[in-house]
């Protein structure tokens, strides 16, 4: 290997070993996490999971260094720390300040993240890590497959049957939009290990790898995280052929060896999009917009990008705030002649997120945001291509070419998905950036070039913060495990297996676990929603009415306002019981417990 030893050139990067091992395991464990009696099954133990690992390694990283610690940053780098500090101003002005905060300290793990890994990463490191974290999400891709056959005992409907079909979580990754751009992104990595390594058994290893992530790609369906493969294998096919051609080595054999297996390829790869529905999908979308209808192809979203587009119309230079998106567009949709004017798909939840990363960036964070959000996923693709015409070995070139289609990858994604919202995918970006970072400055790779030693006092605030995110981590996983369990407790008392005085029992016990949840994790909003329904169970009506407006105060939906038009009519309060309902109908028209609510109300009863 042309990196071995590289990494011990200093004594204080040969001790970061441990953190090296401890943030692999954490990135290959990721995949894996969930909590089977939390009320999120999927992403927010993974969230709570990342902000723990992060904030534990940091403090890993500062007790390792100590007062040789150094911040040192070179070209685009600036771009992510800069952005972090305009979200932060950003965010002080923001007229929806606990919501915004909530979200600049998202941004700041991520950031935390990306520093870590980067101050840890060697090209070698990064190598074998990526192969692991791909078997891993392949294990995955073999799992989405077994589901899509209900052969996966992950999900269960309320009749005990095994859940079929593409609504699947993908494996143990959660939803299928995250597994696509995991796939997907696994893919492109593991095309260096196919076409560089020289040891037979790594190549056959990455190809069988490539083959279970593929499953996962097609037995989910996800068409942008296809398209952004195809973009990116049109891409490498060019590239690999300018990286035979500039090593000029055995060229026939290399080419004819080539399209030998990427003819295999493509025919096994035809042959699981076939199977998986994949063909068939793509068919209908192709028809679909061939009569200038765009919203198979985005299944349902165009109407969202559009209301997007329409609010960022009245808010273009500033934005509206850092992850205040859900509440603007439950309001924009529900309150204004424009928002009324599409028909959005039918849910008793709200949209949250835009799946459009750009229009969402814009929407919250104004002209500014977008134009960092921009400069930063592109700068580092034109300061790769600047490195390629310089003299680099030929693995280290092709490693930083692969990398950067990655980035590629990530770009197209953020088309119609949102993977810098979610930490199961944000993580490996993360990851994908340090990588980035270290493969364009090789001579740099495992050393810390002195940017000045921070001072004592920096050490010291940057350890109040990571324990802080470290407690605030643990607790909102505890939240979730309450709330699930309360959730299970609630929905066993409204069965008629029970008294009415054990049901009173039940309901005392789940409430009791809300109140709990609610102190270990105030910003877990979801909680307020089944504490307002534990309380009209107990016929606690007012307290019911400011759990439920405390919830749609954060994350309003038609199911919420249902809820809280209810707590109003208990209460007797038609004329407040009729404006919740308004919203709830605004938003979806078709709800059916709104309809329901709606006709109750008209008789008077």
């Amino acid at each position: 290997m042309k990196y071995k030893g590289v990494s011990q050139k200093r004594e204080p990067v040969s001790r970061e070993w441990v953190i090296r091992i401890l943030a692999g395991a954490a990135l290959i464990t990721l995949p894996f996490v969930i909590s089977f009696v939390g009320w999120d099954t999927f992403r927010l133990p993974k969230d709570s999971f990342v902000a723990l690992v992060a904030a534990l390694l940091v403090i890993a990283l500062v007790a390792i260094k100590r007062m040789s610690l150094c911040f040192h940053f070179q070209n685009w780098e600036w771009l992510l720390f800069g952005g972090l500090a305009f979200a932060g101003l950003h965010t002080l002005v923001s007229s929806n300040s606990e919501l915004s905060w909530s979200g600049f300290k998202s941004l700041l793990v991520f950031v935390l993240f990306f520093w870590l890994l980067r101050s840890i990463s060697t090209n070698h490191f990064q190598q074998k890590i990526w192969l692991w974290i791909s078997a891993a999400i392949g294990v995955n891709g073999v799992l989405t497959m077994l589901q899509y056959y209900g052969l996966f005992d992950l999900m269960r409907s309320s009749t005990g049957r095994v859940i079929r079909g593409r609504i699947n979580p993908a494996g143990f990754i959660g939803e299928v939009n995250s597994g696509g751009f995991l796939f997907g992104l696994s893919i492109v990595i593991l095309l260096y290990y196919v076409a560089t390594r020289q040891r037979l058994a790594i190549k056959i290893t990455a190809g069988v790898m490539i083959g279970f992530n593929l499953l996962g790609l097609a037995f989910a369906r996800g068409l942008t995280a296809s398209l952004g493969l195809a973009v990116c294998l049109l891409i490498w096919l060019m590239f690999h052929h300018w990286w035979i051609l500039r090593e000029g080595k055995g060229l026939t054999r290399e080419l004819l060896i080539f399209w030998l297996v990427l003819v295999f390829a493509v025919v096994g790869g035809l042959g699981v999009a076939y199977k998986s529905g994949v063909v068939q999908r793509v068919g209908r979308v192709v028809k679909a917009t061939e009569k200038g209808s765009w919203t198979y192809a985005t299944a349902g979203r165009t109407p969202v990008y559009w209301l997007t587009w329409k609010m960022i119309q009245q808010e273009p230079l500033l934005g509206r705030g850092l992850n205040t998106f859900g509440k603007n567009f439950f309001h924009f949709r529900a309150e204004t002649e424009a928002g009324q004017s599409v028909q959005l798909l039918q849910q008793s939840g709200a949209f949250r997120e835009a799946h459009n990363e750009y229009l969402q960036v814009w929407e919250e964070l104004g002209i500014p945001g977008l134009l960092i959000f921009l400069t930063l996923l592109f700068s580092p693709i034109a300061v790769s291509i600047h490195r390629f015409r310089e003299g680099m070995e030929a693995e280290e070139l092709y490693w930083l070419g692969i990398l950067t289609l990655g980035l590629v990858f990530v770009s197209i994604a953020c088309l119609a998905f949102f993977p810098l919202h979610l930490s199961v995918t944000g993580a490996y970006i993360a990851l994908l950036f340090a990588g980035i970072r270290v493969a364009q400055s090789p001579a740099a790779d495992g050393v810390d070039q002195s940017g000045g030693v921070v001072r004592p006092v920096v050490i010291g605030i940057m350890l109040i913060v990571t324990i802080g995110f470290a407690f605030q981590a643990i607790n909102t996983w505890r939240a979730n495990n309450e709330t699930g369990i309360a959730a299970f407790l609630l929905k066993s008392a409204g069965t008629q297996d029970y008294r009415p005085a054990q049901k009173r029992a039940i309901a005392d016990e789940a409430l009791a676990r809300l109140e709990k949840a609610e102190k270990l994790a105030p910003e877990f909003r979801e909680i307020h929603n089944l504490k307002g329904s534990v309380l009209m169970m107990l016929g606690r009506y007012e307290q019911a009415v400011a759990s439920y407006s405390m919830g749609a105060n954060y994350h309003p939906s038609p199911e919420l306002y249902t809820n809280l038009a209810a707590a109003y009519m208990a209460l007797e309060n038609r004329q407040r019981a009729q404006e919740c309902l308004d919203l709830a109908l605004g938003y979806a028209p078709r709800y059916r417990k709104a309809l329901q609510a709606q006709r109750f109300l008209e008789n008077g009863r």
